[in-house]
């Protein structure tokens, strides 16, 4: 068998060998590294994610084109696309935040970013904490009790006239 010439992953422009691999995606006549190519891919469904939210938040308000534009501006600034979902999450579910103020913009993510990040990584200890005593309390010793059935004994003397 032909061996395949090597391939460059756009994610991280390492070359590979598709015979020596099976690790990899054929998305649009290119090979990507399974990882390289959900790493790219996360990102963007976050960004539908804030769409949505903000479709469904904003209602008549929202701008599509606006918040496209706030979240490139936002990465610039050096935040990532899936912690800015989250500060949204945070500021209108847990902040209850108005709606009405906001008149169809994001930017108070701006100023809410650290304290819903530092939310967030509160909440990410407490549930390892939470896990782990859930998991060292389901460590304790079990005992196993075997339960024989008892036979069904067939009756002796029926008299097919007195079942009726």
């Amino acid at each position: 068998m032909a061996k395949l010439p090597l391939v460059k992953c756009p994610g991280c422009n390492e070359e590979f060998s598709r015979d020596e691999t099976e690790d990899y995606i054929h998305v649009k006549n290119r090979y990507w590294h399974t990882k390289c190519y959900n790493k790219k891919k996360e990102p963007e469904e976050y960004r539908q994610k804030i769409h949505e939210y903000c479709k469904n938040k904003y209602k008549s308000q929202y701008s599509q084109r606006r918040i496209s534009q706030q979240i490139n501006e936002m990465v610039q600034d050096g935040k990532d696309i899936p912690s800015i979902y989250r500060a949204l999450v945070y500021w209108y579910e847990i902040k209850n935040g108005d709606v009405e103020k906001s008149r169809g913009s994001i930017r108070i993510i701006n100023y809410i970013y650290d304290e819903a990040m530092q939310y967030y990584t509160k909440k990410w200890e407490r549930d390892k904490l939470q896990a782990e005593a859930l998991r060292q309390s389901l460590n304790l010793e079990t005992n196993t009790f075997y339960i024989s059935p008892t036979p069904i004994e067939k009756p002796k003397r029926v008299k097919l006239f007195d079942i009726y």
